[in-house]
């Protein structure tokens, strides 16, 4: 005769254990490397098929790897004023003056380059990609034992940007579906320079940055599980 297993009063399965520790920083790495993934892959389909991309929007992904230049500069100096976690308490609502100037300055500045060149939308590209830079820190506030995370966090996004930019540039890339129709429509404006005369290396560059952005995130995860292993 076996004995059957015990259930709780009342008949129903009993409660799992809540989701662990690990499982959960898992889960927050991955929504915060999801962003960088994507941008990728858009990078990655407008060069292997730029007309089923559209050609015609190739320029705003140039926008893109320009407007990621300023978020690189602004993200250390919002990280610092954001508060830890965000907006928790009344106490640390009125401290986010210095985080609304910052704001509004950044704001200000490629705002002034949107109107010039007549695309509103930079401003919202702008601010998309800095929440993109900042969606770690919302997600999950670093420990404040954490030796100067975000000096480490902004030190490796501008290494993989310099890097990225650096090595598509001089080394020769793949063109893939660039052909010669859409380097004329891309040139069809007067502008030229490399990522317009050879839009490959652009795509190139975006493919590979925001590639290791991801990547990186998604292995700064791991590093912390075994760290955490280590420690307990």
């Amino acid at each position: 005769m076996t004995n059957a297993p015990l259930l709780p009063e009342g008949g129903g399965l009993p409660p799992g254990p809540p989701p662990s520790p690990q499982w959960r920083e898992r889960v927050r790495r991955a929504v915060s490397a999801t962003p960088d993934l994507m941008m990728a892959w858009t990078f990655l389909l407008a060069w292997v098929a730029p007309h089923r991309f559209g050609v015609d929007r190739i320029p705003d992904l140039l926008t893109i790897m320009l407007l990621e230049f300023f978020v690189i500069h602004a993200t250390p100096f919002l990280l610092t004023f954001l508060p830890s976690p965000p907006l928790m308490s009344i106490k640390q609502l009125g401290s986010c003056g210095p985080l609304l100037g910052v704001s509004l300055f950044y704001t200000a500045f490629v705002g002034c380059f949107s109107l010039t060149l007549g695309s509103p939308w930079m401003l919202v590209a702008f601010w998309g990609l800095m929440l993109n830079r900042m969606l770690g820190r919302l997600l999950a506030p670093p420990d404040e034992a954490e030796p100067s995370p975000i000096a480490g966090k902004w030190g490796l996004s501008v290494i993989l940007f310099v890097t990225s930019v650096a090595v598509t540039a001089f080394l020769p890339m793949p063109r893939l579906g660039i052909s010669a129709d859409v380097i004329e429509v891309l040139s069809a404006g007067g502008a030229t320079g490399l990522w317009i005369e050879r839009p490959q290396h652009l795509l190139a560059a975006g493919v590979l940055y925001f590639a290791s952005q991801g990547t990186a995130t998604l292995l700064e995860a791991d590093k912390r599980l075994v760290k955490g292993a280590e420690e307990g």
